[in-house]
């Protein structure tokens, strides 16, 4: 078990206007500590979603199941 990391972190999220997008930014909880990169979830369709960074580095891909 690796407990070197960060602890909990919080998000906040922009809603697009313009497509099914939401990009969280994350909120720095305690003085000097330095903030992760933001994040994009986008709806692809009804039953699957993309959460990536916006470097887009990598990308997962969520399936809602029925």
């Amino acid at each position: 078990m690796d407990s070197t990391g960060p602890g909990a972190e919080f998000l906040s999220g922009t809603l697009s206007t313009l497509e099914p997008l939401v990009t969280f930014t994350p909120i720095a909880t305690a003085p000097g500590q330095k903030a992760t990169e933001s994040f994009t979830w986008t709806m692809v369709d009804q039953d699957h979603f993309t959460w990536a960074p916006l470097d887009r580095g990598w990308r997962a891909v969520l399936t809602r199941e029925q």
